[in-house]
This record gives structure tokens, sequence and C-alpha cells, in this order.
């Protein structure tokens, strides 16, 4: 059996894009600003810099 992630119907819609600067609002690094290195929309998440 191949996974093939999530249908493009079931994903999140993120506004944030690769290399945009985001501001962390949540969390222990509440207050940190970072670049997005990469948005996973398997865990509707993204990782960053």
């Amino acid at each position: 059996m191949i996974k093939r992630g999530l249908a493009k119907e079931r994903r999140k819609k993120f506004h944030i894009k690769k290399n945009d600067t985001v501001l962390v609002i949540a969390g222990d690094e509440r207050g940190k600003r970072g670049r997005v290195l990469h948005v996973l929309h398997k865990h509707n998440s993204i990782l960053i810099e």
C-alpha cells in the first residue's frame, strides 16, 4: 500500500510561504521572529529557522 498524503481538498490552506518572515504568537518561543523553512501540510504546521 502506498501512502500519498492528504487529499488536496483536505489540506489546510496556509497563507504563509517558504522564506516569509513570521512572528510566533504562542508557545515557548512566543514573541520571536523567524523565517519559514518548510510548510508541513500533513501536520498542519510550519518549520521556522
